[in-house]
């Protein structure tokens, strides 16, 4: 059988206790949050950020210049990606 203790505590200090409690998990909660997906942009979209044509985007895809997701038959472009084409592109 567990040991039961029985001890008195003001009311008021039960409730600070768990309101502590309470914010403590809750904390912890926020910080275990999932991150927001990332942005995936159109090809029209990439291109123009980028500075080039939809052929020349095709073009940087098949050569691995920047990467690209498929969606079905869709093409995306995330964020990431697209920042990093746009430093490696504009460097060389």
């Amino acid at each position: 059988m567990n040991n039961l203790i029985l001890h008195q505590t003001p009311l008021e200090d039960i409730k600070a206790i768990i309101v502590e409690a309470v914010a403590e998990q809750f904390k912890k909660c926020q910080l275990n949050k999932p991150e927001e997906p990332e942005r995936l942009f159109k090809r029209g979209e990439t291109s123009k950020t980028l500075g080039i044509s939809l052929p020349t985007l095709w073009e940087y895809t098949k050569s691995g210049k920047i990467k690209a997701v498929r969606i079905g038959s869709q093409v995306r472009y995330r964020q990431s990606d697209i920042d990093f084409a746009l430093k490696t592109i504009v460097v060389k």
